[in-house]
């Protein structure tokens, strides 16, 4: 290595030629730029490999790190030669720097089909932002829509208190109820009947007839209810409770048998008044 720096039979680059000092410095000063220049972006390439682990065909990059940084060394030696004529270690440089120029090249024209086949960084971006805008807009619709219910289901709620409330004045329940069991399954309008015939503090509704009406009414109910749904005709059934205060209230019942679900219970929707 120390035949390289041998600068025996060779003059430095100012005592070779009628160099004057604009010219000199002319190359000097760009070579230098140029070196600087040949430093920083390998630099900049290798953090940004470094950082982005999923770089496609890295090695490409790191051989541009080695070309821009063999061409930068070339440029400095061609600075210093002006001072000190290291012409061997120059050779070398250049050497060095045209095998990994060639390398490179075989790496681009390798890797150049593969490359030509990645998306296109603007085709993906188009199309990510148009992704963002339908569901941008999807999300608008949806938001609008979420408003509408919401004014739909306040709407909703007032008329199902309007019209419990008027059902209750009148003493009528609307209600469904399993045809076999006596099961309630829903009913509007029966907070009034709830406390007129004093059911237990806290109970919301009736969760079965036997509830209402005792098991033995309860029972003759689900007869009727039962042979209503097999034959397609309406329940109609009457009866009567006591009240609260031990006064004898009639309970007038219809309701018409709904339409069967293959493996559901027989269900019958109607209504009910306390007279």
């Amino acid at each position: 290595m120390s035949g390289l720096f041998d600068t025996t039979g060779f003059p430095p680059r100012w005592n070779c030629g009628a160099w004057s000092d604009a010219l000199g410095w002319t190359h000097i000063v760009s070579d230098l730029a140029i070196f600087s220049a040949y430093l920083a972006i390998p630099i900049a390439l290798g953090f940004f490999v470094l950082r982005r682990r999923n770089v496609p065909f890295s090695f490409v990059f790191w051989l541009f790190v080695a070309f821009i940084l063999s061409c930068g060394v070339t440029h400095l030696t061609e600075a210093i030669i002006f001072y000190r004529p290291i012409y061997r270690f120059a050779g070398l440089a250049k050497a060095v720097t045209a095998t990994i120029s060639i390398a490179t090249v075989i790496a681009l024209v390798r890797v150049m089909p593969k490359a030509l086949r990645l998306p296109d960084i603007k085709a993906a971006n188009d199309r990510l932002r148009n992704e963002v805008e339908t569901r941008q807009r999807i999300q608008d619709e949806l938001e609008a829509a979420r408003v509408v219910l919401e004014g739909r289901t306040s709407e909703l709620t007032l008329q199902s208190h309007r019209i419990g409330a008027a059902m209750e004045s009148a003493w009528v329940i609307a209600c469904q109820w399993v045809a076999e069991t006596g099961e309630i399954v829903w009913e509007i309008g029966a907070r009034r009947w709830q406390h007129e015939l004093n059911l237990a503090s806290g109970h919301q509704g009736f969760a079965f007839w036997r509830d209402l009406l005792g098991e033995s009414e309860a029972a003759r109910l689900a007869v009727e209810s039962m042979a209503a749904a097999a034959d397609g005709r309406e329940v109609e059934f009457r009866c009567s409770v006591l009240s609260r205060d031990s006064h004898t209230l009639e309970v007038r019942l219809g309701g018409t048998p709904d339409r069967r679900v293959a493996g559901a219970p027989a269900t019958i929707t109607g209504m009910a008044r306390l007279i």
